[in-house]
């Protein structure tokens, strides 16, 4: 009797890991967890039902992750396209704003020419209320999108105030109150936005990643298996006017006062961290969540080519642990960093930990 073949649907894409691997369910937006064993079935190709499980064949039908199909029907579901683009040369800008610097209408013009509809603004000081809603002004008759305001926690800040300048500007998707001192998501009735009391400070360089936060979609997915989803196409102006990939970046590539925007990020030297893509990344090319991730640390170079960095992530694919789960210990716990060779795992020591976490699985 002739064996049964099956075909993955495009949209249905194993990302491997170090541990376990998942399957993300692009049309569906969500994904689901599978052994490294059945990932590499998957990514094989075609299956055919004498070479898998039972059990993995009927998860995967149930699931609609696969379908049956014949040889000669194959030709007819092309792979996914993976290209990625976007109708912008910028997508997203940062801009920190003090007594120094005050963003104009020259300045903001500069950025909506350049495709930008995405902005956060940074106040650096608790500077007067007014500044915040002349500020958001600017973007009436826009094409601008989103506004996020970044605003350091005061007193005399009430939330009728706040409620009232987002009720005057619905592009705010949320103002937060950095240094505040608690934590707390207010969501006003009939206001688009949030208000968001934040009790630490604002920092770009600490992992942003948490389960909440992963994402799937095809936009992501595809962007990130050539750029880093974070940094590309993101401009940053710092209340200096110095305009960077991100704020406490020591270099800068211009200046907001004598330099022409457009100009500036047509630098190679700019535009080399937007290619940094996560499968580039000590770790992170080893984690199953790679795809689905939006991580604001700064990738450093090596110099043999490949990246690092300097602050760990909240998960640690070698354990399949998130920061502050029963169980995590932190990935420089499980292998040794070197800072020109790379992290290097214990796959013994990972091993022991997998079994006593996990039990029989951590031998599939």
């Amino acid at each position: 009797m002739k064996n049964k073949s099956y075909k993955k649907f495009e949209d249905c894409i194993p990302v491997r890991g170090y541990f376990r691997s998942v399957i993300m369910d692009i049309t569906r937006k969500n994904y689901h967890f599978i052994p490294n064993v059945l990932c590499d079935a998957i990514s094989a190709g075609k299956l055919i039902d004498e070479n898998i499980p039972q059990e993995y064949l009927d998860y995967l039908l149930e699931n609609e992750f696969v379908f049956e199909c014949t040889e000669e029907e194959l030709v007819y579901y092309p792979p996914l396209n993976n290209k990625w683009d976007y109708p912008a040369h910028i997508t997203n800008t940062v801009i920190e704003i003090d007594k120094h610097l005050y963003i104009n209408k020259e300045c903001l013009e500069q950025l909506l020419d350049l495709g930008c509809k995405h902005f956060v603004f940074i106040f650096k000081n608790s500077l007067v209320l007014e500044w915040l809603d002349k500020v958001s002004k600017l973007f009436d008759e826009t094409q601008a999108l989103t506004i996020e305001i970044y605003y350091k926690y005061s007193k005399k800040i009430k939330n009728e105030m706040l409620e009232e300048i987002m009720k005057q500007n619905p592009r705010i998707s949320y103002i937060l109150l950095y240094e505040a001192p608690h934590d707390e998501i207010i969501t006003p009735t009939n206001i688009r936005g949030n208000i968001v009391y934040y009790s630490k400070p604002v920092c770009y360089d600490e992992c942003s990643v948490n389960p909440q936060s992963l994402i799937v979609n095809m936009s992501l997915y595809t962007e990130s298996l050539h750029f880093n989803t974070f940094y590309n196409r993101k401009l940053c102006i710092d209340k200096q006017g110095n305009i960077k990939n991100y704020l406490t970046q020591r270099k800068s590539f211009g200046n907001f006062f004598s330099d022409n925007i457009e100009k500036v990020i047509r630098k190679k030297s700019f535009k080399n961290i937007w290619k940094v893509k996560k499968d580039l990344i000590d770790v992170c090319i080893e984690c199953e969540f790679r795809y689905m991730c939006v991580d604001s640390r700064f990738p450093k170079l090596r110099s043999k080519g490949s990246y690092y960095h300097t602050k760990e992530c909240a998960y640690n694919p070698y354990i399949c642990k998130w920061k502050n789960e029963e169980g995590y210990i932190s990935v420089s716990e499980c292998g040794t960093f070197y800072r020109e060779t790379g992290f290097v795992p214990d796959t013994e020591k990972i091993e022991a930990i997998n079994k006593q976490l996990w039990g029989e699985e951590a031998s599939e």
